[in-house]
């Protein structure tokens, strides 16, 4: 059996009880990279055809690699932890999010703006979940491409909100607009997002003003 085990938001500590029944079985933990999970899936596939493994998970459990064991005939369980959902910590309530989408990281010759040109009047929340970013390289990202297409999508200056460490007792939540946060440096904390309003609702304010 191939159990899928949300390890939380902040570290191994946030693991569940239930997912800690689980995992605890004194083996050598092997570091699952995304090129290994995507290319060499069907190794832990067979591999979970004559004895539990166990697959942990940064934040919540996700569903390509249960289908894979689904159609395989292999069975599966999953133990379910916080997930993507921590950011209403800055107030925005779950049902006014829209879709959830990933700034890429720009480099020299690639810079996609898709996400951007998708999502503009939307509420939407960017989210990198495992990844040491930055809110200035996010909020960079987001700058150029709003320049670029302003002529195009006119919008005024959105109020945005960053938040680093969601969980954890360091967490760090900012508000301003994208040229505010652009200069904003968090320091390369983990599980960074940054939530793009285009309703800035009262609770959200005093919130995200009382964690600053």
């Amino acid at each position: 059996m191939l159990y899928f085990i949300g390890l939380g938001l902040v570290g191994a500590k946030d693991i569940t009880v239930k997912g800690l029944e689980i995992e605890d079985y004194g083996r050598k933990l092997i570091l699952a990279d995304r090129d290994m999970v995507e290319q060499k899936a069907d190794e832990l596939l067979k591999e979970s055809e004559v004895s539990d493994v166990e697959y942990l998970v940064v934040g919540d459990p996700f569903v390509d690699m249960v289908l894979r064991e689904v159609n395989a005939g292999i069975q599966c369980r999953v133990i379910h932890n916080a997930s993507t959902n921590a950011v209403e910590c800055c107030g925005l309530q779950l049902y006014n999010f829209g879709e959830t989408v990933s700034i890429v990281f720009w480099t020299d010759t690639w810079r996609p703006e898709r996400f951007y040109v998708e999502n503009l009047y939307r509420v939407v929340c960017i989210h990198h979940p495992v990844h040491r970013s930055r809110l200035q390289t996010v909020s960079e990202v987001a700058m150029a491409c709003y320049i670029k297409q302003a002529d195009r999508h006119p919008v005024t200056e959105k109020i945005c909100v960053g938040l680093a460490r969601v969980g954890a007792e360091d967490q760090v939540i900012r508000m301003g607009t994208l040229c505010q946060l652009v200069s904003c440096d968090l320091v390369d904390m983990l599980c960074l997002s940054a939530v793009i309003p285009d309703i800035l609702q009262d609770l959200m304010t005093d919130i995200s003003t009382y964690s600053s």
